[in-house]
């Protein structure tokens, strides 16, 4: 199963951006945090990625998160 996910991954990169490689997509979404903010009014939750790089940015465009 991990692999079929990894050739679907590289060939959607492939289309995509023909300039990255997946080892590199995987290494950069590893740095990529995401925290936790609780609305003190509503007590609503609200996930947010943190996106410090460039490459970072970029990748999260690609993948749409």
């Amino acid at each position: 199963m991990a692999y079929k996910v990894y050739n679907e991954l590289e060939r959607i990169l492939q289309i995509v951006a023909p300039d990255l490689c997946l080892n590199k997509v995987i290494e950069i979404a590893s740095n990529i945090y995401q925290r936790a903010l609780i609305d003190p009014n509503t007590g609503k939750k609200h996930n947010q990625n943190l996106l410090l790089l460039d490459e970072q940015k970029k990748i999260a465009e690609i993948f749409e998160f």
